[in-house]
């Protein structure tokens, strides 16, 4: 006397529940890779733990990749701010020269006033 097939099998009453050893198999559930792999148990622990370095390398290269763009981006404002600083130095420099001229003219303007009260006293 051999047992049904299982596609055949009757209903096993257990308790108020019904079993049925045919459907006691886990349903088909379409599934990408990346579910597969984050859904299913490690098998070992070496390979969980490669799993686990790889997320944490891809993670890493997300963040050193946004921190480089972050840089790049901070140089470039570098060199704009080196460039601004260079243009008012060289203002500075207009200025200090203006300066110069101006009090060597006062210094001109006021030994001629002292001469020339001076004349005027004689």
């Amino acid at each position: 006397m051999s047992a049904p097939p299982l596609n055949e099998a009757a209903l096993i009453s257990d308790g108020a529940r019904f079993y049925n050893p045919a459907e006691a198999i886990s349903p088909v559930v379409e599934a990408t890779p990346e579910t597969k792999q984050s859904v299913s148990p490690p098998q070992n622990k070496t390979r969980h733990k490669l799993h686990i370095l790889e997320k944490m390398a891809d993670s890493l290269c997300f963040v050193i990749t946004r921190y480089k763009a972050r840089i790049d981006s901070l140089q470039r404002e570098v060199e704009l701010l080196k460039e601004a600083k260079s243009r008012l130095e060289f203002k500075n420099d207009g200025l200090k020269r203006d300066i110069r001229e101006v009090e060597r003219s006062y210094a001109n303007i006021k030994a001629q006033k002292d001469s020339l009260k001076a004349e005027l006293d004689n």
